[in-house]
């Protein structure tokens, strides 16, 4: 039994590794200028500055590999599998089809992953509102899957876990009517803009109120003001995970969080705001490592560290929250100094929807529509059917 909330990096490659890590890198490692000792990049590996327990990789991009755990050291990692909807949705959009076959991304997911994200495509994509028919065409599109997964899995180890989608309350209604016949061992939720803690809190609790207390997995989203609600909600949900590619942005623009903040960083590279820096401004496992010079330097090397160190500020984040959340007058004392007000909001939710009911919470805290009314109102733009 678990009752924290766990970060999921992924890996969005053939073979898992961190983001903006060469397959080179990634099987050779790096030398720490220091110490002379060679160091992995990959987070589960013994010889890695630090170890995490999770991993999330998509199928879209390791399809190919029938199975990418051989030759792997694996041993202790909890593996999500992606069915990889959104990045063949994302195509779809941009006129690229693809020959989807959700049995074949079911086997794959099975040989892969402990637990399976059915395959599905978002509502909460493009820029612009879908029509009624397109997001009846999505749910349709994730209830065929899932009548494909439910008759042809045969691996009772790996978990599959349903998807609830949807812009607002009537939405997620009728999303979670059509599909909650699969009896499925868990649920995954994607919510946009992914940077709202209460409208996140809704649809947790909007699963919650259905009865659903144990394997919920939150899609892509992270962050210094949602991190805390999902270590809250651990509390009363059992085995909450959530994943992240954000700290892959040290590899993309050599981006650097600040031990201090989650919510600011450092330009390295040759776009760097530090230019006059003599060292590195952190003492991580990562950074105890490598040299300014590395990331000032052109080439993988100073981007794929740059990603370590955010991932490693990202999970100790997660571990104070964690932390924190069993004495809520200093949970709550952190969130007044360092998250936005939204947060405690968020946290006042859930506590009135767990004292007095979701509809009770729901009708005293959605007194605006702003959650609801993120997307320009131009519908029919885009369609992937």
């Amino acid at each position: 039994m678990s009752h924290d909330a766990y970060l999921v990096p992924a890996s969005s490659a053939e073979v898992p590794k961190i983001i903006g890590c060469t397959n080179k890198l990634a099987e050779e490692g790096w030398i720490s200028p220091y110490t002379g000792k060679k160091l992995a990049f990959n987070w589960w590996r013994e010889d890695a500055p630090y170890k995490h327990s999770h991993l999330l990789v998509s199928y879209f991009y390791a399809k190919n590999k029938a199975d990418f755990r051989a030759g792997q050291d694996l041993k202790g990692l909890t593996i999500i599998s992606d069915s990889g909807g959104f990045q063949i949705a994302t195509q779809h959009l941009k006129g690229l089809k693809t020959d989807l076959q959700p049995e074949k991304v079911l086997h794959w997911q099975e040989v892969n992953s402990d637990i399976a994200i059915a395959l599905d495509f978002p509502i909460s994509m493009e820029e612009y509102m879908i029509t009624p028919e397109e997001f009846k065409k999505r749910l349709e599109f994730l209830y065929n899957n899932n009548q494909v997964y439910q008759k042809n899995r045969n691996n009772a180890d790996t978990k599959i876990y349903n998807v609830l989608h949807g812009d607002n309350l009537e939405q997620w209604e009728e999303w979670y009517n059509t599909v909650k016949e699969f009896k499925f061992e868990g649920w995954s939720i994607g919510v946009k803009p992914s940077y709202m803690p209460l409208k996140i809190s809704l649809a947790i609790m909007f699963l919650y109120e259905k009865g659903i207390r144990k394997n919920l997995h939150i899609l892509g989203t992270t962050g210094m003001n949602v991190i805390p609600i999902f270590a809250y909600l651990s509390n009363f949900i059992e085995n909450i995970t959530y994943d992240s590619s954000t700290f892959g942005q040290g590899a993309m623009s050599r981006n650097y969080i600040t031990p201090m903040s989650l919510r600011w960083d450092i330009s390295f590279g040759d776009k760097t705001n530090a230019k006059n820096f003599k060292e590195l401004p952190c003492k991580c496992p990562v950074c105890q490592h490598m040299t300014i010079k590395e990331v000032m330097d052109p080439g993988s090397l100073g981007g794929a560290l740059c990603s370590h160190h955010n991932l490693y500020w990202t999970v100790q984040y997660s571990y104070l929250m964690n932390t924190l959340k069993s004495e809520k007058r200093l949970f709550l004392k952190f969130i007044d100094n360092f998250c936005t007000p939204e947060t405690k909001h968020a946290i006042d939710f859930i506590d009135l929807a767990m004292k007095q009911g979701f509809k009770v919470a729901y009708d005293r805290y959605i007194i605006h529509d702003e959650l609801f009314r993120w997307k320009q109102e131009n519908p029919g733009k885009l369609t992937l059917f």
